[in-house]
């Protein structure tokens, strides 16, 4: 055999790893003295505390600061922030997942992107934003990482390209700028690092789509045998980390920061600087609030994303959080409770150092509602001395009822916590009592107007038309006219950027000076009228009618639509189920225009969406200057829904495309519209149609082949050829529901369209929130969409929601009745399945006093009713709380299977509760029972008779309970309170004189139980302390009642009178012969020496007047009363 010199055996591949670390050692050669040692900072800093999503923000924050003074009016930092937050993952990995020699590469990553960042960026912030679109962003990565050596091997080929690009930025930067000339850091370059960061970060997503796809049995056991040949640490670890994502995805997984981002992005403003009490209210150390107003269009939104990052910069270094939320208009979910304050909660619980170790020993609470859970968890998990800013922007764009949960949620917050919190609320005539309200109910409220932003919009103003001009937007013939128009623009806009933006856009569109200041002269006054003037641009039937379409998709749909998506959903004529691709508009950008510039396009997300929340307003307000454009929320959720719906039935989704095969097709038989029916790039249908013109002419020519040659292979499903398919599918029960919901009952229809979609496959039943179309329609009450559902579906008529309710829970929870008895029908349907809470369909029927129902239920054969909630209340429990559920509880008492003695949580039975609500017909019949123990005591040995003692004022149920031989008159309760002393201190006279007069209890009346008497109070004792002049006569007058027995420390009921101020009892014993008003207690002194003592003076003069009074009696250390008055500079009145 042959050996060949070592010199030609190829050598072995280096590891991913290996590849990376040369690739950091490459870049760090070719750096200067200076940027070596910064270099080396970053990257032992980023290794010793790896950076949060917090230092991402910060510095994003600190290269938008570098570069305003550089580019005006533009913000390029935060295009990068998912690109940044992409490594800040792979760095946060740490020792214990990647090892400590590969973290130390992973450390220098971040580093020199800091020193990249902070030196050629306008260039490349393109890039990054781009490449940050698909950058593999995964907050479990710390989960996932040790799982597989694939995903291991993708990430770090990827932050290898990620620094090689980094290298040949940073070289270019150091050449002269005559070098530069001759290597020019040209597109193709660009691009050709993009393809390859994409085509890595779609291996990762692959890769961890696998692996969170693997069924939880594998997981298990994956996880068990890796953690066996593990260290603990490592273990240890997992399982913190598992316990700390559960936590944060139970508060919230909502993005809250592309709203931010999208704001931030708008524009630069230091303009809080000018505001006092901004100031102020950043630098307190305790709860405190800034209320921040501004009108329409001020820039409020811009003004709070920019003081996000001030505030990060501010802290930087220091252990506080700055949480922020921006409500979006067109982001339903943005606008509800849940979303706003598990957001908040997420970015203050992971901002904490070592949370993970606490919380891998929490346990969430099933039982409790969602924000219940959130406080415990916050509760559980936080520091008691955590410091935290919240800035919270659109709060007015919330329903009322909402917007008060919130207020109340972020007031529980301040009050337990040290937060700081800034609201944005819109200052207009309506919105002044909104204002109000806010102010008054969060922790040292100062409300604040923004400041004058004139020299903000003047900046504004002169960067947008150097923009405009330089770019050729806006064409002008005199120089002179752009002062013109500067002034003009100025003087109009009363502290309104949208309004000078939109006048800026009409301006670009004029072709002659005169036309401009012809604009100048008539400039609009209002946003509504800008609004009408824009769209009346265009009179066009085409255009009006694209316009309106448009419109009322975008007001509709339930998230921002992409170009490709809108495009699609305009070619869709509701009703007409065959697909046609002809109808699809060829130019989406080109017909956009007919509405203006009141819809934008996301640079990051391509996005379409409203340029501001008032034009949404605008269009469905019926008050408005201009009807054509108008229209209804209904008529634009009745458009998207219909739109939906017949997208979802076409005709092409019931069958695959299969192999291509290209026949012998002559071209004058095939129909024009094949030319667009497979292709979506339109570059690709231009190269086609031009070489179908150049190649017609030839012989022999085949326009099949022709065809085949430039059409690209079908390798993917249809779902990926449909841009739309996605969006329908996803949201079609919300547009469905939303428009039946707006229906009137009476009108509410289901369309056949929908009803073929129950019977087909493309019609995903289960939404987003964890509903299906099932439970929809029973909380809804669309009986018309539950029948045929259940029948033409294989939906479980058990499934639960989120909260674990079930379709006839929903049913009863709404009080739909109708739905409830088809359900109860069916005999699948299990009627005692319990939701979250351990609620039963019966439990919340009676609870919501849904009567017909909650007979209903209770008359079935099929319903437990003595089932127990998570606090082990039974229906009954629920039944007798309110009067006006009497009926349900007169049936429940009747039903033979009823336990009455059933008792919660806290020990109480049913008879418990009608006492404490004072149900007294419920406490009656109850009582008149056979079934019911009357000894029952609840866990603080509360009895039936100390119930009624302390709400049964008429005495009707101490009298009946009294003449029960089971009722012990005598019972004290964990802290030895007979019924007696119960009824004393609750004033009730009546059952007071009730249980004197049962003759159960025995002279001397003590009120502290037989088990145990410490102080050995009798009746009057408890009176002298809660009593009333009423009261005590009542209690003098029963001969049996001793008026001057002693306590333990042989004091009598008129010491106790004397001490307590209790001037009516004091006179009524005093006018009393059975009295002895100079009774001495254990220490020799009578009630004048008390009196004297508490520094009494009225009750002192009240004794003194009376002649029965000894004044010169002296206790055991030889003291008379009027000593002890001189000892406390006590004067008796004259």
């Amino acid at each position: 055999m042959v050996s060949l010199p070592r010199a030609l055996i190829p050598a072995p591949r280096l590891s991913a790893a290996l590849r990376l670390a040369q690739a950091v050692s490459a870049y760090e050669a070719d750096l200067t003295r200076d940027q070596k040692e910064e270099f080396n900072h970053h990257r032992l800093r980023a290794r010793e505390k790896p950076p949060s999503i917090q230092d991402v923000m910060r510095l994003t924050a600190d290269i938008d600061e570098q570069l305003s003074s550089k580019i005006r009016g533009r913000c390029l930092g935060i295009r990068t922030t998912n690109f940044l937050q992409c490594v800040q993952q792979f760095v946060s990995l740490g020792d214990i997942i990647v090892g400590g020699s590969q973290n130390l590469v992973a450390s220098g990553v971040w580093a020199l992107l800091i020193l990249n960042f902070s030196s050629y960026f306008e260039r490349i912030s393109n890039l990054f934003m781009v490449i940050g679109r698909s950058a593999p962003r995964y907050e479990k990565l710390s989960l996932l990482y040790p799982r597989s050596k694939e995903l291991q091997s993708f990430l770090t080929e990827y932050f290898t390209v990620v620094v090689q690009l980094c290298h040949r930025i940073l070289r270019f930067t150091q050449k002269s700028t005559l070098g530069r000339i001759g290597a020019t850091l040209n597109d193709s370059d660009l691009i050709g690092f993009q393809q390859q960061l994409e085509s890595r970060a779609r291996d990762i997503k692959d890769e961890v789509n696998y692996l969170m796809a693997q069924r939880i049995e594998e997981q298990a056991s994956f996880t068990t045998q890796l953690w066996s040949r593990r260290p603990s640490k490592e273990i240890i670890h997992q399982r913190q980390m598992k316990a700390y994502f559960g936590a944060l995805d139970f508060c919230s997984t909502y993005d809250y920061m592309s709203p931010w981002k999208q704001a931030r992005r708008l524009g630069n403003t230091t303009l809080f600087h000018q505001c006092l009490q901004y100031l102020t209210w950043r630098e307190r150390a305790y709860s405190s609030s800034l209320i921040l107003t501004g009108r329409l269009g001020s820039g409020k939104s811009v003004l709070l994303a920019n003081m996000v990052d001030d505030l990060n910069l501010h802290f930087q270094g220091q252990n506080t959080t700055v949480a922020f939320f921006f409500c979006r208009h067109d982001l339903p979910e943005s606008l509800k409770p849940r979303a706003i304050i598990g957001s908040i909660a997420r970015q203050l619980l992971w901002s904490i150092p070592d949370i993970a170790e606490r919380a891998s020993n929490y346990n969430l609470q099933p039982q409790l509602d969602d924000f219940e859970t959130i406080r415990c968890l916050l509760h559980a998990l936080l520091p008691a001395g955590v410091k935290a800013y919240l800035v919270i922007d659109g709060l007015d764009e919330c329903e009322i009822d909402d917007r008060k949960t919130v207020i109340q949620e972020l007031r529980l917050l301040q009050q337990r916590y040290s937060i700081r919190l800034c609201v944005s609320v819109r200052k207009e005539p309506r919105d002044l009592y909104d204002i109000d309200i806010v102010w008054e109910n969060f922790e040292s409220s100062v409300v604040a107007a923004i400041p004058d932003n004139s020299s903000d919009i003047e900046l504004f103003i002169g960067a947008e038309l150097e923009t405009r001009i330089r770019s050729g937007q806006l064409t002008i013939g005199n120089p002179l006219l752009i002062l013109e128009i500067q002034d003009a623009l100025l003087k109009g806009s009363q502290g309104m950027f949208l309004w000078v933006a939109l006048q800026i856009d009409n301006l670009c569109t004029m072709c002659t000076d005169e036309a401009i200041r012809h604009a100048l002269d008539d400039l609009p006054s209002t946003l509504s009228e800008t609004f009408d003037r824009i769209l009346r641009k265009f009179d066009s039937k085409l255009a009006r009618s694209y316009q309106q379409l448009i419109l009322e998709i975008i007001v509709a749909s339930r998230y921002p639509l992409t170009p490709d998506e809108l495009r699609e959903a305009l070619s869709v004529v509701p009703g007409e189920i065959t697909w046609d691709p002809s109808r699809q508009v060829n130019d989406i950008f080109n017909i956009l225009k007919c509405c203006g510039s009141l819809l934008t396009i996301d640079e990051e997300q391509n996005t379409i969406r409203l340029v501001h929340s008032s034009v949404r307003q605008f269009l469905i307000d019926s008050e408005s200057v201009d009807k054509s454009s108008r229209f209804t929320l209904k008529e634009a959720q009745k458009r998207i829904s219909d739109i939906v719906t017949t997208y979802l039935n076409y005709n092409i989704f019931e069958t695959q495309l299969s192999t291509r095969v290209t026949p012998n097709m002559q071209v004058d038989s095939a129909p024009a519209k094949i030319l667009g029916s497979n292709f979506e790039v339109p570059t690709v249908v231009r190269e086609l149609a031009v070489s179908l013109l150049k190649l017609r002419r030839a012989p022999g020519f085949n326009m099949a082949t022709a065809l085949d040659k430039f059409t690209p292979r079908q390798t993917h499903t249809p779902d990926h050829s449909f841009k739309f398919l996605s969006y329908a599918k996803s949201n079609c029960l919300f547009h469905f529901t939303t428009t039946l919901e707006l229906e009137s009952q009476a009108l509410c229809h289901v369309d056949e369209l929908f009803l073929r979609l129950l019977s087909g496959t493309m019609l995903d039943t289960n939404t987003t929130d964890g509903q299906n179309l099932l439970l929809v329609s029973a909380e809804k009450g669309f009986e018309s969409v539950l029948k045929p559902l259940l029948h033409s579906s294989e939906l479980n008529p058990n499934s639960r929601d989120s909260l674990g309710q079930t379709p006839i829970f929903l049913a009863a929870a709404s009080g739909h009745e109708d739905i409830l008895n088809y359900l109860l029908s069916i005999r699948t349907v299990d009627p005692n399945l319990k939701s979250k809470k351990q609620q039963t369909p019966l439990h919340i029927a009676i609870e919501n006093k849904h009567i017909s129902i909650s007979k209903t239920l209770i008359q079935s054969t099929r319903v437990n009713i003595n089932s127990k909630d998570h606090s082990d209340r039974t229906p009954l429990h629920y039944a007798v709380q309110d009067k006006s559920t009497l009926s349900i509880f007169n049936l429940l008492l009747d039903s033979p299977s009823i336990l009455l003695d059933e008792q919660d949580s806290q020990g109480d039975a049913p008879l418990h509760k009608a006492l404490e609500k004072g149900n007294i017909p419920a406490t009656k019949a109850l009582l008149a029972s056979s079934k019911v123990k009357t000894n029952t005591i609840d866990r603080h040995g509360v009895t039936y008779l100390h119930l009624a003692s302390k709400y049964d004022f008429t005495g009707e149920i101490a009298e009946i309970l009294l003449k029960m031989p089971s009722t012990d008159p005598d019972a004290g309760d964990n802290k030895m309170i007979t019924p007696l002393h119960q009824a004393v201190k609750s004033k009730n006279l009546s059952t007071l004189k009730v249980i004197l007069e049962s003759g159960r209890i025995n002279p001397p009346f003590r009120v502290n139980g037989r088990r145990l008497n410490p102080n050995k109070w009798t009746v009057m004792h408890a009176i002298a302390q809660y009593g009333d002049e009423d009261m005590t006569r009542l209690v003098l007058g029963f001969e049996q009642v001793d008026p001057n027995a002693e306590d333990y420390d042989g004091k009598a009921p008129l010491h106790y009178g004397c001490s307590a101020d209790n001037l009516q009892f004091v006179k009524c014993m005093l006018g009393s012969e059975r009295v002895c008003v100079n009774k001495k207690d254990h220490s020799g002194r009578t009630p004048l020496h008390v009196a004297f003592m508490h520094n009494s003076s009225v009750v002192a003069d009240l004794l003194l007047a009376s002649k029965r009074v000894d004044t010169t009696a002296k206790d055991n250390e030889g003291r008379t009363p009027f000593d002890y008055a001189e000892i406390g500079m006590f004067l008796p009145a004259d």
